[in-house]
């Protein structure tokens, strides 16, 4: 009876030593869960900020293919111009 008893006290004992510990590494979880919260939204800002760099520097591409376009041409009817003209 009295081993039962004494069983029964360390498993009792040990629930309540459980409790305390759980909550530490449960304030633990959500301090590091908001610090990764913060970093997504940090990321995604850096992304949506990297998207509209893209598309800005997408344009801008397009922008010289067409004038490199415009001026080969224009070297284009130069060169036969002065190829005329000897």
């Amino acid at each position: 009876m009295k081993m039962r008893r004494v069983i029964f006290s360390i498993i009792i004992l040990s629930f309540v030593m459980i409790l305390p510990l759980a909550g530490c590494e449960s304030k633990k979880l959500k301090a590091e869960n908001e610090g990764l919260k913060q970093q997504v939204q940090t990321l995604s800002r850096e992304r949506d900020q990297f998207k509209l760099k893209v598309d800005e520097l997408g344009k801008i591409n397009n922008d010289l293919s067409v004038k490199i376009d415009e001026l080969t041409k224009k070297n284009n009817e130069l060169t036969a111009k002065i190829g005329e003209m000897q």
